[in-house]
C-alpha cells in the first residue's frame, strides 16, 4: 500500500478529517476508474466504508465512494461471493430505513451503477423461483428487489428516487435478467403503475425499463398479470390513465405505446373489472385524431 493509501485508511480508522480521506479516496478513483490502484487493498477499506455507511455522520461520504467501489471492474474481480452479498445486503438495509432523503437516494445508486456479476447478486447456482426462496431474507437479489419496490412508494416523495430506483432495476435486468423474470411479481407491479404517471420522466423510465425486460418477461406469468392489474386498478391510477386517454396531444404516439404494454402486462386480465373501459378510451379518440400516423 502506498502512502497515500496508509494514510487515507489512517485517518478512517481514527476518525480524524474523514471527510478529507473520503476526497482523497475519491480522487484515487477518479484517476484510475478501473479501481487498479485500490483492488489490493479493499480488504482494509471495504469494512471501514461499510461502517461508516451506516453512520448518519458519514453515511453520504461512504455511500460515494461505495458506488465506485461496487462498479470500478478491478476492485469487483476482488471481491468474494459473501463479499459483494454483504455489500448487497447493506445496501437494501439503508435503502429500507434511511431517515435522510440523500441517504436513500445515494443507497439506490449504488444499485444503479452496479457491476457485479450473477453470483455476487445471486446466492447459489440454482436460479430464483417464486417459492419459499422468496421468503429467504439472505438472498441478495432479494433484499435489493424488496428495497426497490419501497423505494418506489416513495415515502420522501422525491421523484428523483424513483427515477433512480427505475434506473436500478434496469441495470439488474442487464445483470441477471432471467432471474429478474423469475422475481416479476415483487417490482414489476411498482413499475407499471409507473407507465400511467403524471411525471413524464418516471413515464419514460418505466417505458424503457418495461421494453427492456419485455423478452425476459415473455409470456407474462399469470400472476404478474393478476398483480399489475391490481396495482393499476387503484382509482387514482385508473384516473391518470383516463388523464393519459384525454390529453394525447399532437403526436398520440407515447400513449399509445403505453397503452400496449399495460394490455400486454395485464393480459389474461385486460378484460376484467373497470380498467378495461379506461383502456379502450384510447383507441376510441385515436379514430377521430387530426394526427394520420
Amino acid at each position: 500500500m502506498t502512502g497515500t493509501e496508509d494514510e487515507i485508511v489512517t485517518l478512517l480508522s481514527s476518525g480524524h478529517n474523514v471527510a478529507g480521506a473520503y476526497q482523497q479516496l475519491q480522487q484515487l478513483l477518479k484517476e484510475g476508474k478501473d479501481g487498479t490502484s485500490l483492488a489490493s487493498h479493499q480488504k482494509r477499506l471495504l469494512p471501514i466504508v461499510l461502517q461508516h455507511a451506516q453512520q448518519d455522520e458519514t453515511a453520504q461520504l461512504a455511500l460515494r465512494v461505495l458506488g465506485h467501489f461496487v462498479h470500478a471492474p478491478a476492485i469487483v474481480a476482488s471481491y468474494s461471493d459473501a463479499q459483494m452479498h454483504e455489500i448487497l445486503l447493506l445496501i437494501s438495509q439503508l435503502i429500507r430505513t434511511a431517515k435522510n432523503k440523500t441517504v436513500c437516494n445515494l443507497a439506490v445508486w449504488c444499485v444503479s451503477v452496479l457491476g457485479f456479476p450473477r453470483c455476487g447478486i445471486v446466492r447459489g447456482d440454482d436460479p430464483i423461483l417464486a417459492t419459499a426462496a422468496s421468503d429467504d431474507p439472505q438472498q441478495p437479489l432479494l433484499a435489493v428487489l424488496d428495497a426497490l419496490a419501497q423505494a418506489l412508494k416513495n415515502r420522501f416523495q422525491s421523484a428523483t428516487i424513483e427515477v433512480e430506483a427505475l434506473a436500478a432495476l434496469g441495470k439488474l435486468v442487464t445483470l441477471v435478467g432471467a432471474d429478474m423474470r423469475q422475481t416479476a411479481h415483487i417490482w414489476l407491479p411498482d413499475v407499471a403503475d409507473r407507465l400511467v404517471s403524471p411525471v413524464a420522466k418516471l413515464r419514460d423510465k418505466a417505458e424503457g425499463l418495461i421494453r427492456v425486460a419485455m423478452p425476459q418477461l415473455r409470456p407474462i406469468p399469470e400472476q404478474v398479470s393478476k398483480r399489475v392489474r391490481q396495482q393499476v386498478q387503484q382509482a387514482a391510477l385508473l384516473a391518470n390513465l383516463s388523464v393519459l386517454a384525454d390529453g394525447l396531444g399532437p403526436d398520440p404516439r407515447p400513449a399509445l405505446r403505453i397503452w400496449g404494454l399495460l394490455v400486454t402486462l395485464l393480459k389474461p386480465f385486460v378484460i376484467q373489472g373497470e380498467i378495461i373501459n379506461v383502456l379502450l378510451k384510447l383507441p376510441e379518440k385515436l379514430f377521430t385524431h387530426d394526427n394520420p400516423d
